[in-house]
């Protein structure tokens, strides 16, 4: 079965240090309900923080597989609807 893979990242570079979390948490959240279909399996890791020295960055790992039910490209356009990512299949 292919596991498609995707990572969404939120830094202060582009809004305030203090909400970039709240922002991340946010994001898995409407992913979270938005995957809630169906055929559909969803893993999230954990938010982790990466700090940079002049900024930092939060990231989370989403794992999704699915059935027959629902096509990639629906997923896709889902995930997009909150924020778009690139994309990568696992074996």
């Amino acid at each position: 079965m292919r596991t498609l893979t995707f990572v969404q990242i939120t830094d202060s570079r582009f809004e305030p240090a203090e909400t970039v979390l709240d922002t991340l948490n946010a994001r898995i959240a409407a992913i979270k309900e938005k995957l809630n279909l169906p055929g559909i399996q969803l893993h999230v890791s954990s938010p982790w923080l990466v700090d940079w020295d002049d900024h930092i960055q939060y990231r989370t790992r989403f794992r999704v597989t699915k059935d027959r039910r629902i096509t990639w490209n629906a997923i896709y356009e889902l995930v997009n609807s909150v924020h778009a990512v690139p994309y990568k299949f696992e074996s």
